[in-house]
């Protein structure tokens, strides 16, 4: 069994208005690995993953079917659908579970430190910085593979925290 080095990525909030957010994600040692900005839709909400070269890797978009309690979502890559992104509620606690790529995060989402777990071993772990302008997160991975995975969770979970946010105004 291949052992992998865990890699650490920091996603910092750079900048915001009315009707954008966007995101820097950063290695250890401050390189830019990728760029997330929110995609302005009246109906629905939507972000894009950007590689260190403009590219966009992946996006994360609301699905169009509405729940009363959950927001689901896709994950769309060179546009064909990878795997949908389901909230689930239990107890009053938050979960998202990606079927189609095996994993399930698991944690407190209200301050969104939360566990991502694939075949109930444990890939990444998500904590907001305590000492963060804005939205910033410390991101663990334990293997490459998964990264991008790990950040379409993440992603979701913004997009879910902006409707919030949205909300009560």
């Amino acid at each position: 069994m291949t052992q992998y080095q865990p890699i650490k990525l920091y996603i910092d909030a750079n900048g915001m208005t009315m009707l954008a957010y966007r995101f820097n994600i950063t290695d250890q040692f401050g390189n830019l690995c990728f760029s997330a900005e929110t995609i302005n839709s009246m109906y629905s909400y939507k972000m894009r993953l950007i590689d260190s070269i403009g590219n966009e890797v992946l996006r994360v978009e609301q699905q169009k079917k509405l729940s009363m309690m959950a927001i689901n979502f896709n994950i769309i890559a060179n546009n064909q659908f990878i795997s949908q992104i389901l909230q689930k509620i239990k107890k009053g606690k938050y979960s998202y579970i990606c079927p189609e790529l095996g994993l399930v995060a698991d944690g407190d989402f209200l301050s969104l430190n939360f566990r991502v777990y694939k075949n109930n071993q444990e890939i990444a772990v998500v904590n907001k910085k305590l000492m963060g302008w804005g939205d910033s997160y410390e991101l663990t991975v334990n293997d490459q593979n998964n990264v991008t995975s790990v950040l379409a969770i993440v992603l979701a979970t913004q997009l879910v925290t902006i409707y919030r946010r949205r909300r009560r105004r």
